[in-house]
């Protein structure tokens, strides 16, 4: 009777090993899923930091070259502010000049007209004198 219960113990031994070696094979397969699941996580997460990466240069650049562009326009701003400024001074220029040119004109014109105005008295003058002299030339002739 030893026997049997020895057998009995020894078949519910056999029983449990193979249900523990079913269950650490089960274990095994979730461990290695999991393994697997761990990995291609990890491979997901460097992927998307070496993509994050990438973002962060491409934005450096993007960066730079936006503030070159706004110190380049800051650039063509100051020119033409600065083009306007000496095209407005030489319109003043001009300007000034065109006043003194009708001025000169203008003064000139009075001038024209004194001149003329005192030729036109001199020459009534001359022939005045003349006038007399021929009329003083007649009397003493006579």
């Amino acid at each position: 009777e030893e026997l049997k219960l020895e057998m009995q113990k020894k078949a519910l031994l056999v029983q449990q090993e193979r249900k523990l070696q079913s269950e650490l094979r089960s274990w095994n397969k979730k461990s290695e899923a999991c393994k697997l699941k761990f990995n291609e996580t990890k491979r997901k997460i460097d992927d998307s930091n070496l993509e994050i990466s990438a973002c962060e240069t491409s934005l450096k650049d993007i960066i730079g070259r936006k503030e070159e562009a706004m110190v380049s326009q800051d650039v063509i701003l100051l020119d033409v502010r600065r083009r306007r400024d000496s095209l407005r001074n030489l319109l003043e220029a001009v300007w000034s000049l065109k006043q003194k040119e009708v001025e000169s004109s203008l003064l000139m014109q009075d001038r024209k007209e004194e001149i003329l105005s005192h030729k036109e008295v001199k020459t009534a003058q001359l022939r005045s004198c003349n006038e007399e002299r021929h009329i003083v030339a007649k009397d003493l002739g006579k």
